[in-house]
């Protein structure tokens, strides 16, 4: 028989249950015996106490007769315990005895001890005998549990009592339970061996009927299963048959459709490394693109800025400016075009570090400064008196969110007013955590009620019916909005009606920072540095672009610093073992070695130490981990403000 058989578990619960069964008859039985022998026992020596009370009156009461009390009371007394001596001490050491002792707790007659003997005055049993009229207990004397009666004989100021050992008074109980024992353990084997020989014979077709299932189950579907019993098994037996042949039949059916699951998995295969290299070359493609912009792009940018510092009449100043606006225009399709790609890849990455709010504001009113233009738009920025001055998040993502909801708000506000506002969110949290609530709201064209649910979609775009004027934009900007703002644990809602304005409000949950270090981060800076001091420093600039190396050259010309230029990877390194640099801006595409490996070279062989920053018009999240993993100090993306530029080197170096 197995242990994990249906008959032994039958058989060991009914040996438990018939266990138990014993048990609790066992412990009743002792229970109601041990209350029958202590009233039998208590009626019984009450009756003993009687007669020697008896004798003890008989005696007071002939002593009384004598009229002199005083005279012959010891008298009395002494022939009195005489006599009750050689009625109950007759044997020698006797296990049940009475004994008699004063108020004092001195001892009147016992069998092992002398009269006026005070050893047990202090004893539990002397205690509980003085301190009631009558009674009985148990008591503990000389290591043996027994148990006494007493009562007090007031004319003579005796107690008298009859002690004997518990084991003696439950002899006779102990008997019948080791006897009960027995029987029910007879019994118990008895109905066990009958019910084992009924259970086997009830589940041996079942043990069959499971060997046969397990056949089946390891594959034999063809297994025989033959069962003449007209009983329950029987008829389980059949069905269980008629389920093995619709098994069967199945498994036939299934191994046609598994040739076809598989041919259709094939083709998904295919269709899926198709997908997947479409993707990469998207990627690819996107990044290439990308480079390719913002390289001239900065460079288009920087001659502009280096135009508009210079002696311009008001037209050109003009055409400057929106040249300056239609480049960023440009720069913010291509990010919204690599942002897309990476949303729907699942790429997008988040960096926590410090976020200055009085800083970002900043930046925020001089992007949407530009884009308001002549428009007669009152743009207002404000930041709760109670909101904390700086709390971890990621500051690039937090502006490009708040940049995106302002431009909107501007390209659909004709005039009236846009309001940008960071507070302290309703829920209140710890000390460590901020619900910090952001809002845009204008006074703009405003959404029909029907498309609200919508406006989040990619690609979507809707104005008032009466709207005429072309909007720029291809529908990602807040769709991208969105996803950022799920990214960083928030939820963006929008409340607006048609010819009224918009408002969008998202609240995100902000750590303090602490004590921890701030990371230079170019997106946000500090625009504390108001005057730009780069005298004196030694900057190496690799960048393989002619028209790039120019700019730099105007740009930092007037600074005070040594501009020196390398065009590509092996011209740094050799440039860097000669001499000593302050900083090195490195551009991460350049022919031979490009920016990684070159600053790979460095940190390992040259130079551990080096502030070294990426200069590239690669935007895409991955390059930046790249930058920091071979040993970069900071990421700028082209095309660069190079008045950020001189800012941001002048604030690492100071933080240094």
């Amino acid at each position: 028989m197995r242990f994990n058989s249906i008959t032994f578990k039958i058989l060991f619960f009914i040996i438990i249950a018939f266990v138990v069964a014993t048990f609790s008859v066992l412990l009743l039985a002792n229970i109601h015996l041990t209350k029958i022998i202590d009233i039998s026992q208590e009626s019984v020596y009450s009756e003993k106490l009687d007669a020697i009370f008896g004798v003890l009156k008989d005696a007071d009461e002939r002593l009384k007769k004598t009229g002199l009390v005083e005279a012959y009371f010891e008298d009395f007394k002494a022939s009195t315990i005489n006599s009750l001596k050689k009625t109950y001490y007759g044997v020698s050491n006797p296990i049940i005895y009475p004994f008699i002792i004063d108020l004092n707790g001195a001892i009147v007659m016992h069998p092992a001890l002398k009269a006026g003997d005070l050893s047990i005055k202090n004893l539990e049993v002397t205690k509980n005998m003085l301190a009631s009229k009558s009674g009985n207990f148990t008591y503990l004397y000389l290591g043996q549990e027994k148990w006494c009666i007493f009562r007090h004989f007031n004319n003579w100021d005796w107690v008298i009592g009859y002690a004997f050992p518990l084991d003696v008074k439950y002899k006779d109980t102990r008997k019948f339970t080791v006897m009960l024992f027995v029987i029910m353990v007879g019994i118990t084997a008895f109905v066990v061996l009958v019910l084992s020989l009924i259970v086997t014979k009830f589940t041996k077709p079942i043990v069959r009927l499971t060997k046969i299932s397990k056949k089946i189950s390891e594959g034999d579907i063809d297994q025989e299963i033959d069962f003449k019993n007209k009983d329950e098994v029987g008829t389980l037996a059949r069905s269980f048959d008629n389920m093995r042949n619709a098994i069967k039949r199945q498994i036939l059916e299934l191994n046609e459709d598994i040739k076809e699951q598989k041919r259709l998995k094939e083709v998904l295969l295919i269709a899926k490394e198709k997908a997947e290299h479409v993707n990469e070359a998207k990627s690819e493609f996107l990044m290439n693109v990308s480079h390719d912009i913002r390289t001239p792009m900065n460079v288009i940018n920087g001659f502009n800025d280096l135009l508009m510092k210079s002696p311009l009449n008001e037209e050109q100043k003009t055409f400057c400016e929106m040249i300056k606006r239609k480049g960023k225009d440009l720069i913010k399709l291509i990010e919204d075009m690599i942002d897309i790609s990476a949303v729907e890849q699942g790429k997008v990455r988040l960096h926590q570090s410090p976020v200055s709010f009085s800083a970002l504001i900043e930046d925020i009113c001089q992007t949407v400064d530009i884009m308001i233009g002549e428009k007669e738009i009152d743009f207002k920025c404000c930041v709760g008196k109670d909101v904390t001055k700086m709390l971890l998040g990621d500051s690039m993502r937090l502006k490009q969110v708040l940049e995106n909801l302002c431009v909107n708000a501007v390209k659909y506000t004709k005039s009236g007013e846009i309001r940008c506002s960071i507070s302290i969110g309703d829920e209140s949290l710890d000390d460590k955590f901020y619900n910090i609530r952001f809002e845009v709201e204008d006074t703009g064209i405003g959404i029909a009620e029907e498309n609200i649910p919508h406006i989040f979609d990619p690609y979507t775009r809707f104005y008032a019916l009466d709207e005429k004027e072309h909007k720029e934009g291809v529908g990602l900007g807040l769709h991208i909005v969105k996803t950022l703002v799920n990214e960083m644990g928030g939820k963006i809602s929008v409340e607006s009606k048609l010819g009224k304005g918009s408002k969008f409000s998202f609240v995100l949950k902000m750590k303090d920072p602490g004590s921890l270090e701030t990371e230079f981060k170019p997106d946000v800076l500090d625009k504390s540095y108001e005057e730009v001091n780069l005298e004196g420093m030694n900057i190496l600039v690799a960048e393989d672009d002619e028209a790039t190396r120019v700019l730099m050259e105007r740009s930092f010309k007037g600074s005070g610093c040594n501009i020196t230029f390398a065009s590509d990877g092996e011209d740094v390194l050799g440039l860097m073992k000669k001499n000593e640099y302050d900083l090195v801006l490195m551009d991460l595409r350049m022919p031979k070695i490009d920016g990684i490996e070159t600053t790979k070279e460095i940190r390992q062989f040259i130079d551990k130490e080096v502030p070294i920053f990426a200069l590239t018009a690669h935007v895409i999240d991955f390059v930046e981990g790249k930058c920091k993993e071979v040993g970069m100090n900071g990421y700028v993306a082209k095309p660069v403000d190079v008045d950020n530029l001189k800012m941001a080197i002048q604030q690492f170096v100071k933080s240094k």
